[in-house]
C-alpha cells in the first residue's frame, strides 16, 4: 500500500493494447503485473488508480507520496464500527393487498394482467 511504497500489480492485465503502449513509450511510467515498488516521495512517486463499474461509474484518481518528515510515525489503524441495517423488501409488483387468512395469518392476494387464452396457458403453472 501507499505506506509501504508498494505498488498493487493489475489485475487482469496480460498484454499491453497496442495504442496504449505506443502512447507510453518513452514515458517514465510502469504497468505492474505483480507487487512492486511504488510511490517513492524521494523519486517523487505518483500512481493512477482507475475503476469501471458495470452501471456505467468511472472514477480515476492521481496519487503521490507525502514526503515523510523526520520523526513521524505511521496513523494508528483504522477502527470500523459494524451497524445493522433494517432490509425493506420492495413489494411484489402484481401484490394487490395483504389479508389475513382463516388461521390468521397474513396471506397476499396478487392481481395478475393475464386473461383470456393467456391466462388458460398459464393458469397451472402459478
Amino acid at each position: 500500500g501507499l505506506l509501504e511504497a508498494q505498488a498493487p500489480p493489475n489485475a487482469q492485465l496480460r498484454r499491453i493494447n497496442p495504442h496504449v503502449g505506443s502512447a507510453v513509450e518513452g514515458v517514465a511510467c510502469a504497468l505492474p503485473t505483480q507487487l512492486a515498488r511504488g510511490l517513492d516521495a524521494a523519486a517523487g512517486g505518483r500512481g493512477g488508480v482507475s475503476s469501471f463499474g458495470y452501471s456505467g461509474t468511472i472514477a480515476h484518481a492521481v496519487l503521490e507520496a507525502a514526503p515523510r518528515s523526520p520523526g513521524t510515525t505511521s496513523p494508528p489503524p483504522l477502527a470500523y464500527a459494524r451497524r445493522r441495517y433494517a432490509w425493506r423488501e420492495a413489494p411484489h409488483p402484481l401484490l394487490q393487498r395483504r389479508e389475513a387468512d382463516a388461521d390468521g395469518r397474513q396471506a397476499d392476494a396478487f392481481s395478475s394482467p393475464a386473461s383470456g387464452p393467456l391466462l388458460a396457458l398459464v393458469a397451472d403453472h402459478v
